[in-house]
């Protein structure tokens, strides 16, 4: 089973990181297969989403998404 996790992360100095994970769960354990952080905006986070599913073929698996608030936003969600 695939999972994709999205979030936004804030440091003390107001900084605005983007993180995307796509894990894998065999049995008991996940395994994190692809980690994408960045300070960037969710547009490109779309974009490496849309880019690995294609590169990596994962098109053909059954992948739960779970997308962070703010990543919901309807601009996340048009650009994936």
């Amino acid at each position: 089973m695939l999972f994709v996790f999205t979030a936004t992360c804030r440091t003390k100095m107001q900084a605005t990181s983007r993180l995307c994970f796509l894990v894998g769960k065999v049995g008991r354990e996940y395994h994190v297969l692809l980690a994408y952080v960045r300070q960037t905006s969710r547009n490109n986070v779309a974009r490496w989403l849309y880019e690995t599913a294609l590169h990596e073929n994962l098109l053909k698996y059954n992948i739960a998404y779970y997308i962070e608030g703010l990543f919901a936003q309807d601009e996340f969600i048009s650009d994936f």
